[in-house]
């Protein structure tokens, strides 16, 4: 059964692509960055404002320096992604974030969303599970996955082994849209072996991350991932 079609939405512009990297790789608390792109009512806006808005905002020295002189790999290698057919960089402060992540404790101040953004404003319900997981406990998230598939709903999980490639690979089956968020840059794919199933997920669906392209894999950033952050955008 298709899905509910998403409502139009309009998408960011690939001219905020560079300032949103650079907001991005400054790195540190959020809430600044989101209270900066709030005031300015834009990421060039922000950037425009100068050092004394920046501070203005609760941003650290760290933050205020990397915002001036930005990594130039890290940047470079965000705006080929952002090049890609479908990439978008969509900020706090852009009618494309989801509502739901609004209401989320601490939500990122941008997101890097490879596939369809409006995807992110369907309903949709979060599977998410052991990655050690038994053949029962995949056969139960295939199941759940395909009943929340019949209904018109999109399928969250994390893109992880188990329980969460058992729901994804089940919502695509049942032509279902499924939304990945990741604990790596967008354009990494974790675990190796999910490559294909990301790849499928980016064509009928969407893959989402707040981490900048390239960011690797690191513990740090996995507590969250897969269980809170698919819950909090459904």
């Amino acid at each position: 059964m298709d899905t509910t079609t998403p409502r139009p939405l309009p998408l960011p512009s690939p001219d905020a692509c560079e300032p949103l990297l650079r907001l991005a790789l400054a790195g540190g608390p959020t809430e600044p960055r989101r209270t900066l792109l709030e005031a300015m009512g834009g990421p060039r806006a922000a950037l425009a404002a100068g050092e004394a808005a920046w501070r203005a905002a609760g941003l650290t020295p760290a933050q205020c320096a990397a915002l001036k002189a930005p990594d130039p790999a890290g940047l470079a290698h965000g705006l080929r992604w952002c090049e890609g057919a479908n990439h978008h960089v969509v900020g706090w402060h852009h009618p494309a974030y989801p509502p739901a992540l609004r209401e989320a404790p601490s939500p990122p101040a941008l997101l890097f969303v490879a596939g369809e953004p409006t995807v992110l404003h369907q309903p949709m319900v979060a599977v998410v599970g052991s990655r050690a997981a038994t053949h029962g406990g995949r056969d139960n998230a295939r199941a759940f996955a395909a009943a929340f598939a019949r209904c018109g709903l999109a399928v969250s999980s994390g893109l992880a082994a188990g329980i969460d490639a058992a729901a994804h690979r089940a919502a695509l089956e049942a032509g279902a849209h499924t939304v990945a968020v990741v604990g790596t840059g967008p354009d990494l794919v974790y675990p190796a072996r999910h490559a294909a199933l990301q790849a499928e997920v980016e064509a009928w669906g969407v893959v989402v991350s707040e981490h900048p392209p390239g960011t690797p894999a690191r513990a740090p950033q996995f507590p969250d991932y897969p269980v809170n952050r698919p819950f909090t955008l459904a």
